[in-house]
Formats: structure tokens, C-alpha cells, sequence
């Protein structure tokens, strides 16, 4: 399985719970950073392969790519992407293509 997510430094703001008629503190840091964490899994292992960026675009996604293709060389990995763009680029396709990767359908009757 493979999947990114966006993670900010921004406080959840309803998590601050009070009293009724009290003022609660929410730490705010003026840091509004963000990082993208590209994960994959090896699901009969459970073995995690992790890259962290700044941004989410084609070239970090086919260095994800590269990264999976060294980290399980001499496997045979499926890839279940969404459909988000740089998933579905055909630099990314024919990066997959020429190291080895395939990919499994996200959609279908018994995976919904």
C-alpha cells in the first residue's frame, strides 16, 4: 500500500476543550511548515518504507518510487495508488514500469 499525507505544525483547534464562560489557551507558533509523508507497507511483513519532503510534486514522488524499487529489490511489489495526478503522470508510470513496479486497482467490487 502506498499513500502520502500533509502534515502541518498548525494546532487542531477544536481540541481545546474549557468551562463554560472560561477563556481557553490555544498555543498558537506562528510556524506554518508543512511536510509530506510518503509511506508504503509492506503488507505480509508489515515493513514501512518512509520519505519525508517538503513539497509534493512529480520528482519527490518518483524518488518515492526509487526509494521503494532499492528497499525491496529483489521483490516484486504491487503499488494501490489514489488518483491523484503525480500517481497518475506518465513519468511516474514509466519510471514504475521500468524498474519492476506494478500496480493493483485502488476501485473495484471487493476492495470497496
Amino acid at each position: 500500500m502506498l499513500d502520502e499525507t500533509i502534515v502541518t505544525e498548525t494546532p487542531p483547534l477544536y481540541n481545546a476543550y474549557g468551562r463554560v464562560g472560561e477563556q481557553i489557551r490555544v498555543p498558537i507558533t506562528g510556524n506554518r511548515a508543512k511536510r509530506i509523508l510518503h509511506g508504503a507497507i509492506n503488507i505480509t511483513s508489515g515493513d514501512v518504507a518512509l520519505l519525508i519532503t517538503e513539497e509534493w510534486i512529480n520528482e519527490t514522488h518518483q524518488a518515492f518510487l526509487a526509494m521503494i524499487r532499492s528497499h525491496w529489490r529483489g521483490w516484486n511489489p504491487v503499488l494501490f495508488e489514489d488518483r491523484a495526478s503525480q500517481h497518475k503522470s506518465p513519468e511516474s508510470r514509466a519510471l514504475a514500469e521500468e524498474s519492476g513496479l506494478r500496480f493493483g486497482s485502488c476501485r473495484g467490487p471487493l476492495r470497496n
